[in-house]
């Protein structure tokens, strides 16, 4: 999910979307975008390069899709779970020799160097994708490693980090010779390589898709495809329907269902896939589309405006129906065809999902997890979908009647263009033609009042309006009337009224103004050098002269950044506060900045220790014996799985019970934090500190057997 800013190329919004794998038992091979890996591996192990001694990844093969179950046992036997390869695989980190008997797998082995490289990194240069930046590449690193490791990792290689503010999942952007960035690969921590947009090379906001996400763990770049697609194994063609189960607000019906079917037809001009009109809803290889709000009737709530956009669930197999292939969208999106957000450019890359495809390594095609408005599918998007379906064309869906547009036209009859008036407000008065239902008129000044006008449907249907009384302010004013239709088609008119005023004696000049003082910047608490036992900290201040009210920045070595709030803000001396201001192990660099109106800053370096608190002993207390029973544990605060904040810090609490004691509770975050929660039965996780992004949190609570019990929250922090 990405973030709210203003527009991106092609004009759409930065958000994201996601797409879903619920999952249902299936068998089959691993399918990695190097090679389809097969079902009984050879139980090698390649000894990449790690930062950690002894820290190593596996890709563990299954005899049919993994869940939740084996990603438990999994992790109880010491190695995590850090991404789902469909159909029966999944990529763990362990330390030392894997622990596999006993598990229904078929056989282990390591990513190779090649499997790690995209070979779109390796084209001609004239062959690339025009989108396509030359030195620029994204560099997927599985969850479990570090922030400061990944960073360290690129610096090390001789490589630039390259910031990025809607990167989703575990990317990162780096710029550098290709030889250096090929070279990345031979490191354990890497998942995967692929080449960045330009778009991403030019900081431009975009959207970002985050990808699947299932049972086992997430889908990330390393597959193309997730299933067989909805013609099972093999390359044959598909029956498929679609409905409407509710439609976007802002657009009329008609059109959206047009927009929908061209995103349709974009795919089934080249794969052999037909789309019919269906009535039932809920019926097999039937593909619902609907608009809803945060809750819609899935276990995926939306966000309100901006970030998330849209998610769609794979088809069946491996989802189960009747939700396999829906497409879901957010109403609170501004949905616009031709226009940020623009409905097409977003349908078709989620079509793509409910047809079975992952995400592209091409730069441009609409299958790219950072995607831009679009006209339409490329060549890269064309191969992919012919590695599901037979090629051919398939027959569009029938034609929606669309109305046709209507001629609207807006006429001003006073008062006249250029009009000068002594008045201290004016009325303005005209008609409007060739309207297709209700008619809107609203009026703004550039003074900053607007309002709306009254409409009048005349003899014959003639529609005129008259609004005021508009206030004028002495000189220039340019009021804008806009008028709209039940079609949303908009006609603009702009008057100019000038306000006149008797000529009076010219006022004395203004007394020349005080030289200003300059802006001064400085930390009140905690001291320089201070050391924290808590990971969340509060720091104030005060700044001194400038010009009016300054602006108080911060950002952090570790990653955390915001805006200091302003406690008073009159005066010469102005006190300011960071609450909180999220710490991570070790000595954080804060960075404060205070910049007034005329750009004028003052900066302080601000250096905390902060020193984690040894974990509890347990009590001596008799173990007992044979107890097999994991202790239960929940999250009741925040009440979801899903959140999404611009908090740096947040505070989890929830509940653990047994059938005898539990007697500790911890927690681990893939950002590489973790840590002892204060109480066991009822237990709180306080100012637990959040690096920009996603961050998943496991709460895992043991009882004195040593079995352990795990709740998981995710939630992504984003920066305005």
């Amino acid at each position: 999910m990405g973030f709210m800013l203003s527009s991106w190329p092609g004009g759409l919004r930065a958000s994201a979307a996601l797409a879903i794998l619920v999952s249902m038992p299936v068998s089959g091979d691993v399918h990695l975008k190097s090679r389809t890996a097969r079902s009984e591996p050879e139980n090698r192990v390649y000894r990449a390069k790690s930062r950690i001694e002894g820290r190593h990844h596996l890709l563990v093969h299954f005899e049919s899709t993994p869940g939740e179950t084996e990603r438990a046992e999994l992790h109880k036997r010491g190695m995590r779970v850090v991404a789902y390869i469909p159909d029966t695989g999944v990529i763990v980190g362990l330390t030392g020799d894997p622990r596999l008997d006993g598990l229904s797998i078929t056989g282990y082995e390591s990513l190779t160097p090649a499997d790690k490289l995209s070979a779109e990194l390796f084209r001609p240069t004239r062959a690339r994708a025009k989108a396509a930046s030359r030195d620029y590449f994204l560099v997927e690193f599985h969850e479990d490693v570090s922030w400061e490791d990944r960073r360290a990792l690129i610096i090390e290689s001789g490589l630039a980090v390259r910031d990025h503010a809607d990167l989703v999942g575990n990317h990162m952007l780096v710029s550098g010779p290709l030889a250096r960035v090929q070279s990345l690969a031979d490191w354990d921590e890497v998942a995967y390589i692929f080449p960045a947009s330009g778009d991403l090379a030019t900081g431009a906001p975009l959207i970002g898709c985050m990808g699947a996400a299932a049972p086992a763990g997430e889908v990330g770049q390393l597959t193309q495809r997730v299933g067989e697609g909805w013609d099972g194994a093999g390359l044959g063609p598909a029956e498929l329907t679609y409905t409407i189960e509710k439609n976007p607000s802002r657009i009329p019906p008609p059109y959206v269902e047009t927009v929908l079917q061209n995103a349709m037809i974009a795919w089934s001009n080249v794969a052999k896939i037909r789309f019919k009109k269906g009535s039932n809803t809920v019926a097999t290889k039937n593909i619902n589309i609907l608009w809803g709000g945060v809750q819609h009737g899935d276990a995926y709530p939306f966000d309100g405006p901006g970030r998330v956009l849209a998610h769609t669930f794979y088809p069946s197999l491996p989802n189960p129906e009747p939700i396999a292939g829906d497409m879901h969208f957010d109403e609170s999106e501004n949905w616009n065809i031709g226009d940020e957000v623009d409905l097409f450019s977003v349908a078709v890359h989620e079509l793509g999902h409910a047809l079975g495809l992952g995400h592209s390594d091409v730069p441009g095609a609409v299958m790219y997890p950072y995607y831009r408005r679009t006209q339409g599918l490329t060549a890269e998007d064309i191969g992919a979908i012919r590695m599901l379906y037979e090629s051919g064309t398939a027959p569009a869906p029938d034609p929606v009647p669309v109305p046709v547009p209507s001629s609207l036209a807006l006429a001003v009859s006073a008062p006249t263009a250029g009009a000068q008036v002594m008045t201290p407000t004016v009325e303005t008065r005209g008609a409007v033609t060739g309207a297709s239902g209700a008619v809107t008129v609203r009026w703004t000044s550039d003074k900053g009042t607007s309002g709306l006008a009254q409409v009048v449907t005349g003899q014959g249907g003639s529609l005129t309006w008259n609004a005021g009384p508009i206030p004028l302010s002495i000189g220039a004013n340019q009021i804008r009337v806009e008028a709209t239709d039940a079609l949303h088609n908009t006609k603009i008119a702009i008057l100019d009224v000038s306000r006149l005023q008797p000529q009076t004696e010219p006022p004395p000049p203004p007394p020349p103004a005080p030289a200003p003082i300059p802006l001064r910047l400085s930390v009140s608490t905690p001291g320089d050098g201070s050391t924290s036992s808590v990971n969340s900290i509060r720091v104030t201040g005060v700044t001194q002269g400038g010009s009016g009210l300054p602006t108080i920045r911060w950002i952090s070595d570790r990653g955390f950044s915001g805006t200091a709030r302003t406690l008073s803000p009159s005066g010469d001396t102005r006190q300011w506060e960071i609450q909180p201001l999220a710490l991570m192990p070790g000595v954080n660099q804060i960075t404060i900045q205070a910049t007034d109106d005329e750009s004028s800053s003052a900066s302080i370096l601000l250096r905390v220790s902060y020193q984690p608190p040894a974990a509890p002993t347990p009590p001596s207390t008799p173990r007992p014996t044979g107890d097999t029973i994991a202790p239960r544990v929940s999250i009741t605060s925040p009440n979801t799985t899903y959140l999404v904040t611009r908090n740096s810090a947040v505070t989890l609490r929830g509940l653990a019970t047994d059938n005898d004691i539990v007697e500790a509770v911890r927690w681990e975050c893939n950002c590489g934090l973790s840590g002892q929660a204060t109480g066991t039965q009822s237990w709180v996780i306080a100012n637990l500190a959040l690096p920009v992004g996603p961050n998943q949190i496991r709460v895992y609570a043991r009882d004195r057997a040593g079995n352990e019990g795990v709740a998981m929250i995710t939630i992504h922090r984003y920066v305005d």
